[in-house]
């Protein structure tokens, strides 16, 4: 048994959907997205250059886990949709992600964090030592 499906395509309709079926009513669904930091990715390139070579392997090996998507994307998900209501999940995307994910306060803390981590600390730990 499983509580709810999630899709990678819609992973943020999914954010709100596992909110709603676990009741995680604090759980902060926004995110920012992070750029990859991998500068090259040697598999990948090699794979598109020659990808009509490598096309039938691939499918092949990932024939199972495309049956699950399928299957998770035409049978599962809809009904959860439906469930929470297509109108309310569109308006709820809409709320979450109107908004800046952060607030001031919440910059401030982490500066603040930061800061102490950085500067405060250090120097705390430099003249305990300098004390013994």
């Amino acid at each position: 048994r499983f509580a709810c499906v999630g899709l990678i395509e819609r992973y943020t309709e999914f954010l709100l959907l596992i909110r709603e079926r676990m009741g995680w009513t604090k759980f902060n669904v926004t995110y920012r997205r992070v750029k990859n930091p991998a500068r090259k990715n040697a598999i990948r390139d090699a794979i598109l250059e020659d990808r009509d070579r490598y096309s039938d392997a691939i499918r092949e090996s990932n024939r199972l886990d495309q049956d699950l998507f399928d299957y998770a994307s035409r049978i599962l998900y809809p009904p959860q949709v439906a469930d929470f209501g297509e109108k309310r999940l569109e308006a709820e995307l809409e709320a979450a992600f109107s908004q800046p994910s952060e607030t001031l306060a919440e910059r401030m803390r982490v500066w603040h964090s930061r800061a102490v981590k950085r500067i405060a600390y250090p120097a705390l730990i430099s003249l305990d030592r300098h004390r013994h």
